[in-house]
């Protein structure tokens, strides 16, 4: 009985640590999110993070709705995903991801170089695909969030945890 008590204690205390990251929800006519604790919305739902020892150790958390249609319009979330990452050579994972309310998308991370030099910053980004507010995959919102490949161990987690709070805006 104890063991279990401790267990839930902990658990309680970890999902408290990783919300207290996080701010106050910003609204969109799209969609909404809670960014980390104390980054800027600078416009249009994009977060700027912090700056340690001075470099700017990430580019922005990113909300943004991609129309799509013609066709370009699919038939489901995988589709979309597929399409929009055909291109991609350094996927490093894909997998499913669900947010606190519910819905249900695509995670997938991959690294790139910021230029063709060795000595330039390595990155990794994290692509999070939903399907729109609509009941057709001829929309989808995709959030972006960068950070330098050598701070992913702080702030990935930091991320998800930012983008399970993710919702729709209702019409």
């Amino acid at each position: 009985m104890k063991k279990v008590i401790l267990i839930l204690v902990a658990l309680i205390g970890f999902g408290i640590s990783a919300n207290a990251q996080l701010g106050t929800r910003v609204t969109s006519s799209i969609s909404s999110i809670c960014p980390p604790l104390n980054w800027q919305n600078s416009i249009n739902m994009v977060f700027k993070g912090p700056v340690e020892q001075g470099e700017n150790i990430n580019a922005p958390i990113q909300t943004r709705m991609e129309i799509r249609g013609g066709s370009r319009t699919v038939k489901n979330l995988k589709e979309f995903v597929d399409i929009e990452t055909q291109y991609y050579n350094s996927i490093v994972s894909r997998s499913s991801f669900k947010t606190n309310s519910g819905i249900v998308g695509e995670k997938v991370v991959f690294k790139t170089k910021e230029g063709m030099f060795d000595s330039n910053p390595v990155f990794k980004i994290q692509y999070f695909f939903f399907r729109g507010d609509t009941k057709e995959y001829s929309n989808c919102v995709i959030i972006t969030c960068t950070v330098l490949e050598s701070k992913t161990s702080k702030y990935l987690s930091l991320f998800d945890e930012s983008v399970k709070t993710f919702e729709h805006v209702k019409k």
